[in-house]
C-alpha cells in the first residue's frame, strides 16, 4: 500500500466532500493502524470515500 498516494489522493478531494458528515464519521471510527493491519490489497477507506462521492455528486 503506497500510503503516501493515498494522502495525496485525500488532499486533492474538494473541501465539500472532507467536511460531508459520512465522511467524517467514517474518518473518525477508523484509525491509520486498523488500516494498515487489513490483508486485502488496495485502502478499503479511499475506495468507500470515492463511492460516497458518486452518491454526493449527483
Amino acid at each position: 500500500m503506497d500510503l503516501e498516494a493515498d494522502l495525496r489522493y485525500l488532499a486533492s478531494l474538494p473541501s465539500h466532500v472532507l467536511k460531508n458528515d459520512h465522511v467524517k464519521k467514517f474518518f473518525s471510527t477508523s484509525s491509520p493502524t486498523q488500516q494498515l493491519q487489513s490483508p486485502s490489497p488496495g485502502n478499503p477507506s479511499l475506495s468507500k470515500v470515492g463511492t460516497m462521492m458518486g452518491v454526493s455528486g449527483r
